[in-house]
C-alpha cells in the first residue's frame, strides 16, 4: 500500500475551511491573464522610453524559442483544465469507486447545489497553481528534443528535411517531459485525487503542507511520483507525438488546407485528445487506485512501512493485477468516457490556447 494516506492530513481538515479553492484558482488565472496582457499589449507607454523597453521585451520573448513554449505551455495548461475540472473529477470518482458515470453524478448531485458545486471542484486550487508552472515545464521539455530531431533531420545541401520531424526523438521527449513533470506535479496530483475521491476535505494548500510535515518529503515523493509518471508517460506520448505527426503530414494539411489556422488546431487537438485518452486510461486507473486507497489499519502514520521506489512499483503493478483479475480490459478502462469528455475538449482548448498565443507572440519577432 501506499503510505501516504488520508490519515496523515486529517489534521489539516480542523484548521482550515475549504471555500478557499475558487479564489486561489481566480487568483492564478487574473495574473496568467494580466501577464499575459503585459506581454503581448500592443498599446503605446505613455512615453518613448516605456514604449522602446516594452518593444524589446516583446521581441526577446519572440526570438526566444523556449521562452515562447514556456509562455504558451503555461497558458495552455491553465485554460484546459480551468474549462473541464469537474469532468476530471466525475472520472476521479468513477475509477476509485470502480461506479459508472451516472452513479458518480448521482451520488455528486445528491449533496445539493453548493456542495456538488464544491465536490466537482475540489482540488482546482492546488492544480491551477501547478498548471502553470507544470504547462511551462511540460511544453519547453518536449519542443527542446523536437528541434533537435528537426536539426539533426535537415541535410547541410539544400535545408529540406530528409524524414518526418516527429520519429523517436519526439518520443524520448515526451517521455523526458512526463518525467520531469513528474517530479514537479505527482506531489500536487495526489492531493488532487484524493480531494475529487473525497478521501479528504480542506484548503488544498493546507492538506499539502500539512501532509509533506507528517509523512515527509521524501515519502510523499516516493509514494506519488511512480504512479503519475506510469500514467503520464502513455499519455504524454499519444497527445505530442499525435498531434506533431497529423500537424506536419502532407496529406493532412492538405485535406484541410481550406480551413483556417485555429480550425486545424482544434481538430487535430481533438484526435490528439483521444489518443491520449484511450492510451492511457488503463495506467490512470492504476493510478487513481493507488493514489486514493485508504489504509489497511490505522495505525499511526509513524508505523507505517516505508515507501521506496521499488515498493510503489510494486503496488502499481500488484494493483494492476488485482484489477484486471476482477474485470480484464474492460474493468481498466472504468471512466474512458468522463476521461473522454474532459480530455478531448482539453486538447483542443490547450492546442488553441498554445499555438494562438505562440503565433501571437512570434510576430514581435
Amino acid at each position: 500500500m501506499v503510505a501516504v494516506t488520508p490519515s496523515h492530513i486529517r489534521g489539516a481538515q480542523q484548521r482550515r475551511p475549504s471555500n478557499g479553492r475558487l479564489r486561489t484558482t481566480l487568483v492564478v488565472g487574473l495574473a496568467a491573464a494580466g501577464s499575459t496582457a503585459l506581454i503581448l499589449r500592443t498599446t503605446h507607454s505613455a512615453t518613448p522610453l516605456g514604449h522602446d523597453a516594452a518593444r524589446r521585451l516583446r521581441r526577446s520573448l519572440a526570438s526566444n524559442d523556449t521562452a515562447v513554449d514556456c509562455v504558451s505551455g503555461g497558458l495552455g495548461e491553465v485554460a484546459a483544465l480551468l474549462s473541464l475540472f469537474p469532468l476530471d473529477t466525475l472520472k476521479v470518482h468513477c475509477q476509485a469507486r470502480s461506479i459508472s458515470l451516472r452513479q458518480a453524478l448521482a451520488a455528486v448531485i445528491s449533496q445539493g447545489p453548493l456542495a456538488a458545486t464544491r465536490s466537482l471542484y475540489a482540488g482546482v486550487g492546488t492544480a491551477a497553481v501547478g498548471a502553470a508552472i507544470v504547462g511551462a515545464v511540460h511544453l519547453s521539455v518536449y519542443k527542446y528534443w523536437k528541434r533537435l530531431e528537426h536539426k539533426i533531420s535537415v541535410t547541410p545541401a539544400n535545408t529540406t528535411t530528409t524524414t518526418p520531424t516527429t520519429g523517436l526523438l519526439a518520443v524520448w521527449g515526451a517521455i523526458v517531459s512526463s518525467v520531469t513533470v513528474g517530479a514537479l506535479e505527482a506531489p500536487l496530483d495526489q492531493v488532487k485525487l484524493r480531494m475529487q475521491a473525497g478521501s479528504v476535505r480542506g484548503s488544498p494548500l493546507v492538506i499539502l503542507m500539512d501532509t509533506l510535515s507528517s509523512a515527509g518529503a521524501r515519502q510523499m515523493f516516493n509514494s506519488s511520483f511512480v504512479p503519475f509518471v506510469l500514467k503520464a508517460i502513455p499519455h504524454d506520448v499519444g497527445e505530442f507525438v499525435t498531434f506533431g505527426v497529423l500537424s506536419e503530414a502532407e496529406a493532412v494539411n492538405r485535406h484541410l488546407g481550406p480551413l483556417s489556422e485555429n480550425a486545424k488546431d482544434a481538430l487535430i487537438g481533438a484526435a490528439a485528445g483521444c489518443a491520449a485518452a484511450l492510451l492511457s486510461n488503463p495506467f490512470d486507473v492504476i493510478c487513481t487506485k493507488v493514489q486514493t486507497s485508504c489504509p489497511l489499519s490505522s495505525s499511526p502514520a509513524s508505523h507505517s512501512p516505508k515507501v521506496t521506489m521499488r515498493s510503489a512499483l510494486a503496488a502499481f503493478r500488484d494493483t494492476a493485477r488485482v484489477e484486471f483479475s476482477q474485470g480484464g480490459f474492460r474493468r481498466l478502462y472504468v471512466g474512458v468516457v468522463p476521461r473522454l469528455m474532459q480530455m478531448v475538449p482539453a486538447s483542443v482548448i490547450y492546442w488553441l490556447v498554445v499555438e494562438e498565443a505562440r503565433r501571437r507572440i512570434q510576430r514581435f519577432a
